[in-house]
């Protein structure tokens, strides 16, 4: 699907640019060698690099088969 027309811009084409580390709006038109026109795309670029963002690892005290609290 196209989410920039004024560029021809596919999400797919996104996400390749998300896949080899490009990871703002700029970043894709840059890769595509473009820069925005109207700008309505930019918000659907951004959606997609967040989805494509690593999520961060979870982190805390919570151990797998711990007691929920400290014995005394």
């Amino acid at each position: 699907m196209y989410v920039c027309l004024c560029n021809a811009i596919s999400d797919t084409r996104v996400r390749v640019c998300a896949g080899q580390g490009r990871c703002t709006v700029s970043d894709v038109y840059r890769a595509c060698g473009c820069q925005a026109q109207c700008g309505k795309c930019a918000g659907s670029i951004r959606a997609i690099l967040n989805d494509m963002a690593p999520r961060p690892a979870a982190t805390g005290a919570y151990l797998e088969g711990a007691a929920a609290k400290p014995s005394d």
